[in-house]
């Protein structure tokens, strides 16, 4: 059984992040309106399933960046020197209203500590000096290694694997695909596997143009789900795919957020 739920915004997604607690299912969202140059970020709750907010908080312009997802504040990054690609100053906004919590200048992200601190950096000459820095306040104080768990953060949530026609197991995977919903020539496929189910993300040209799919079976090979996430493309997309626990999202004509709650 599939439940289904989709949201379209009014400008292209850009980046969307999972809370990275096992038992919530919010996902930031970062939106970017290229031709008006303007950014706006969003708060999605799956487990609901809502669109819970959409906003451009203060102190985010067209440079801000959505950075990570940690405890209650979604945070991220500003960039007040647009010539140089280094980010500048962290922000955090509140997850439950996308109201800006604090910001902290010339410091920038670099992992959750605990459920309430979180590792920053800053650049001093040319040196990089570490902070802990509190998740609910901002307030920094000297870092210390052995005072807190310095172990790397894994992600949350799983990627396809992609597979082009020079890949291994790329022509049993396009043989598949042609024996299961009649697809030939297929130029790239995403595989993910989500126990009892597969699925695929694959690309193909239609008049001339790149046209992307979604298909989801189970170990029967029956087709659940079945549809074109994208046409008229000028290239293959990259991640546009993400499964978190049961939840399998996907990117449709890069405004509209696709979930998938995938049942055992």
């Amino acid at each position: 059984m599939i439940e289904y739920f989709s949201y379209v915004f009014p400008h292209a997604i850009w980046r969307i992040l999972p809370h990275p607690a096992p038992e919530r299912d919010e996902w930031a969202v970062e939106l970017r309106d290229t031709q008006n140059k303007e950014t706006a970020f969003a708060l999605i709750d799956l487990a609901k399933p809502t669109m819970r907010w959409l906003v451009k908080p203060e102190g985010t312009d067209w440079w801000t960046t959505l950075t990570a997802f940690a405890g209650e504040q979604v945070l991220m990054h500003n960039y007040r020197f647009p010539d140089m690609p280094e980010p500048t100053d962290l922000l955090a906004v509140s997850e439950g209203e996308g109201l800006l919590s604090w910001a902290v200048p010339n410091h920038v992200f670099v992992r959750v500590l605990d459920e309430s601190h979180l590792l920053v950096a800053t650049r001093q000459n040319d040196s990089v000096r570490y902070k802990q820095c509190n998740m609910h306040t901002g307030e920094l104080r000297p870092y210390s290694k052995d005072e807190k768990n310095s172990s790397a953060e894994q992600p949350n949530y799983q990627l396809p694997v992609r597979y082009r026609p020079r890949d291994v197991y790329f022509t049993t995977l396009s043989s598949f695909l042609d024996k299961t919903v009649n697809v030939k020539e297929v130029l790239a496929v995403d595989y993910l596997e989500v126990n009892p189910y597969i699925a695929f993300s694959y690309y193909i040209y239609e008049e001339e143009k790149i046209a992307q799919y979604a298909l989801i079976i189970n170990r029967q090979r029956e087709v659940l789900y079945h549809q074109r996430m994208a046409e008229g493309r000028e290239w293959v997309g990259r991640d546009t795919m993400f499964l978190k626990g049961n939840t399998l999202v996907f990117l449709r004509n890069s405004n509209e957020l696709v979930s998938l709650k995938l049942e055992p």
